[in-house]
């Protein structure tokens, strides 16, 4: 694609000015508090990895274009490798607690959410028991559908209660 700069001198874009482009109205609506919108990185990467099959560079590109702060940044990076590391555990739980659904049955933004959400719970740190499932209930909210809220936090509520908090 050409451009024209702004002293009228045309020039190509590059493949990342191309993707910007394209990918601006995607980023647009991401929240602009900082650890939700860390949180709505790792959902964009997991579902990438999960939905996409990208690798783990492919959807890692993605977080390079969000303007998280290099301590949120961390933080979701964390979150999608400790999913990824994880993973087998984390469905073994989520299917136990979903009436012996299939983890494949899940709505792929469900999936991920739960997975991400219930690794947070987890592996306590700073972030409340409460305060990780309001904001799984407000992913599902603002990427799935209203329905899907009480569906994971029927899921993560009872994990809590029957594994973590005992």
């Amino acid at each position: 694609m050409i451009r024209v700069d702004d002293k009228g001198i045309m020039t190509e874009q590059t493949t990342e000015e191309k993707f910007l482009e394209l990918n601006k109205e995607d980023f647009r609506e991401l929240s602009s508090a900082p650890r939700r919108r860390a949180r709505e990185a790792s959902l964009m990467l997991l579902f990438q990895i999960d939905i996409g099959k990208n690798t783990w560079e492919t959807a890692r590109q993605t977080l390079d274009l969000l303007g998280l702060t290099e301590d949120n940044l961390d933080f979701a990076v964390d979150l999608v490798q400790g999913v990824q590391d994880e993973i087998v555990d984390l469905d073994v739980l989520l299917v136990r607690y979903a009436r012996e659904w299939d983890i494949d049955r899940f709505a792929g933004v469900d999936r991920s959410i739960l997975r991400m959400s219930l690794y947070e719970l987890l592996h306590p740190g700073a972030t409340p028991a409460t305060i990780i499932l309001n904001e799984a209930i407000e992913l599902a909210k603002k990427f799935r559908a209203p329905e899907s809220g009480p569906f994971i936090n029927g899921i993560l509520d009872n994990i809590y209660t029957m594994e973590i908090k005992k």
